[in-house]
């Protein structure tokens, strides 16, 4: 019986290990060509992938949302569909509403064009939403868009 009890243990701890620590990539990708400040939540202008990540409504963008597990770590990172030559610089995440699952409501980007917080909290019944801000080719034009993020089982 003791040894049943250990090996119980030993995969009860396994499983939350598995989830705990996880890394979820949400790459925002945006027609540079096309964006201005009017269109930045249209679909055909951004749209946002997460590999191995649930995602429980993919669209319209400011609909976004996904499903991660407490503890995950998540990096947001943006693209040019349009073209090569554009970067995107993620330059904050900033808390809108809902509850806190972040240590800060303020995420700055770490200066190489992303940024990466680590989940701790849940969403009882709301999701975390929060606003991506963002610039094109580093310009002094800031845009934004608002997903949001539930903490559960997830991918």
């Amino acid at each position: 019986m003791k040894k049943t009890s250990q090996i119980l243990i030993a995969m009860v701890l396994l499983l939350s290990n598995a989830f705990y620590g996880q890394t979820h990539t949400i790459t925002l990708n945006v027609d540079t060509a096309n964006l201005t400040n009017d269109n930045v939540t249209s679909e055909s202008i951004t749209y946002f992938t997460a590999e191995n990540t649930q995602v429980d409504v993919a669209s319209p963008p400011e609909d976004f949302e996904i499903t991660v597990p407490n503890g995950a770590t998540i990096i947001w990172e943006g693209v040019s569909s349009s073209s090569d030559e554009d970067t995107i610089e993620i330059f904050m995440i900033k808390w809108e509403k809902g509850p806190r699952i972040f240590s800060s409501d303020d995420i700055p980007g770490n200066g190489n064009g992303t940024a990466n917080a680590v989940v701790n909290g849940q969403t009882p019944g709301e999701p975390y939403k929060y606003k991506i801000l963002f610039k094109v080719n580093g310009t002094g034009r800031m845009y934004q868009i608002d997903p949001k993020i539930k903490i559960g089982p997830g991918n």
